[in-house]
């Protein structure tokens, strides 16, 4: 990236052993490599707490934004900030840096060719596909001249005393490998998919994590992506949180170690990806064709957030447990009773039960009609997607009653006549159900 020194890596030695630590005695004479070792012992474990226990990814600030720099040149700018590497290294940037895009992509030269993908326009113009990385380094500092040695030159040998925690942000070609986070995201995102029910059939414990299991096997590097749950997978409400507590152990104990690595030789974070149209000028150098089209992304940026604020999440949940709606379904669905017209995806199992004229009837996998004066309540969510091509005005909808078969729903014309059943099939409706519980 423009606009960076380099540092010297000073003399290389064979790397001390980081499990091993002094055994200090009286009378034991200390040298360098004593120091070098009880050193290396704790920064081990430092970096072993940071990365086994909370994780990698920005800590704070390191924000990504395009830019115009002087001479009107496109350009990105990395803001100062703090993260930690993936193998539990802090890295500090302490003021910001710029790059010039237009310098960076004729660095490249015919390298970029093979990494151009067809963007947008017609004919498509090309497009790259950029990573922005934060890496760790070590930097020799402190240089003075050392003692003399025999047959030694006239210019004295330099002996650094002091290693700098540095730190390199690179444009990339591709990002740098995050397999373990996104193996927690994806795990999590699993077990949003289950559904939950509150009565009727639902899976055991063990059907869970053997689906689990079976997921991640499936899933693990390289390949790297969490197989979905299987659609016949429900949990009951009263044993979600020990079904998930014994998830998340055996992720823990069985399943971690698939993307566990310990010390990566690419000790680098992703900081945002970036999407720009290139190419040739008519001096034949590479060039940002349109800076307007820039698109900076960092959803996919891995980041870590305070304890703290992870407490007053937690606390704030259990205060609020029982109280707060859960939705149970949600999705966009036809006046029609065959799913295979609906839109997906669709959560909870949300489907039309039953069609009359003037009325459908939706369910969801665990639906249980609420008493009147009862434990739990429904909030219903809905409003018509696509008026039916004779209608010349809005649909309108009402909600007729909760029975044991569903939710029924009153389907009319501005007039108040109802909508034929041919007709009914050719809407959508959004639909979000809400369940409430005293």
């Amino acid at each position: 990236m423009n606009g960076f020194s380099t540092c010297d890596t000073g003399p290389s030695a064979a790397a001390p052993d980081p499990l091993k630590r002094v055994n200090f005695f009286h009378g034991l004479v200390l040298g360098a490599d004593d120091l070098t070792q009880e050193s290396a012992y704790l920064a081990n474990r430092a970096e072993w707490l940071a990365r086994e226990v909370i994780g990698y990814g920005t800590v704070a600030g390191l924000r990504v934004t395009k830019e115009t720099l002087p001479g009107n040149m496109p350009g990105l700018v990395v803001g100062s900030g703090i993260a930690l590497s993936p193998r539990g290294r802090p890295i500090t940037v302490g003021m910001p840096f710029a790059v010039s895009l237009n310098e960076w992509l004729n660095s490249r030269g015919l390298d970029l060719i093979p990494h151009l993908g067809p963007g947008a326009g017609s004919p498509p113009g090309d497009l790259l596909r950029l990573a922005v990385v934060l890496a760790f380094r070590r930097c020799a500092a402190d240089h003075r001249p050392g003692p003399g040695e025999p047959c030694r030159t006239d210019e004295p040998p330099r002996v650094f005393t002091r290693i700098v925690d540095d730190f390199q942000l690179e444009l990339r070609l591709s990002p740098p490998d995050q397999a373990h986070d996104d193996a927690v995201m994806q795990l999590l995102a699993w077990l949003r998919d289950i559904d939950i029910v509150d009565a009727g059939d639902a899976s055991t414990l063990d059907d869970v994590l053997d689906a689990l299991r079976a997921a991640a096997i499936a899933g693990s590097p390289p390949r790297s992506t969490l197989s979905s749950p299987p659609a016949t997978l429900r949990i009951h409400a009263a044993d979600a949180a020990s079904f998930f507590d014994a998830a998340f152990r055996t992720w823990t104990t069985e399943l971690r170690p698939l993307w566990r690595t310990v010390a990566p030789d690419d000790d680098a974070v992703l900081l945002a990806e970036v999407e720009m149209p290139v190419g040739p000028a008519p001096d034949g150098r590479w060039r940002v064709e349109d800076p307007s089209q820039i698109v900076v992304r960092d959803n996919h940026r891995p980041y870590l957030l305070p304890s703290r604020f992870v407490q007053e999440l937690a606390i704030a949940a259990a205060t609020s447990a029982g109280a707060e709606g859960r939705v149970e379904a949600a999705g966009i669905v036809k006046g029609d009773v065959n799913v295979a017209t609906y839109r997906t995806p669709r959560k909870g199992g949300l489907r039309v039960a039953a069609v009359a004229a003037g009325e459908i009837t939706i369910t969801f996998n665990g639906y249980v009609q609420p008493a009147a004066q009862g434990a739990f309540q429904y909030v219903v969510s809905i409003t018509s997607h696509v008026r039916p091509a004779a209608a010349t005005a809005p649909v309108l909808v009402t909600i007729a009653g909760y029975d044991p078969a569903g939710i029924r729903i009153r389907v009319a014309d501005a007039d108040g006549a109802a909508i034929t059943v041919a007709q009914l099939a050719t809407i959508e409706f959004a639909i979000e159900i809400t369940r409430y519980a005293s």
